[in-house]
């Protein structure tokens, strides 16, 4: 994806002090990231399959993801692990969603509803 490095997580920790950096930033260094190799749409698709289900994971009951468009575009339109009613075709910066979804295990399949 273009733009795909993020920064240090020691920058982001002292950016962000209210974020829990450390639990889904293993690294201090972006290890993903290749300037002469941009990450493929499988690549993509399997790290947000595995942020979806770390969300799904979680004790809250309501979260706030970010991300950019193109990451959600491949999570929802272009993911066999993931049913979506009613989705945004494509998402506009600073474009705010509500959602509600759960985990089929035995399908090891997400369904999302965006009519919530």
């Amino acid at each position: 994806m273009v733009n795909a490095k993020r920064r240090r997580s020691s920058e982001l920790a002292s950016l962000h002090t209210d974020w829990d950096v450390t639990s889904n930033v293993p690294t201090e260094e972006d290890e993903f990231f290749d300037p002469a190799e941009l990450e493929s749409d499988e690549s993509v698709r399997r790290r947000a399959n595995a942020a979806l289900k770390w969300v799904w994971e979680r004790e809250e009951s309501a979260i706030a993801v970010v991300a950019h468009g193109g990451l959600f575009h491949k999570l929802i339109h272009q993911n066999d692990k993931v049913r979506a009613e009613k989705a945004p075709l494509r998402f506009q910066n600073c474009q705010l969603e509500e959602c509600s979804f759960r985990y089929i295990q035995e399908e090891d399949v997400f369904e999302l509803r965006f009519d919530v």
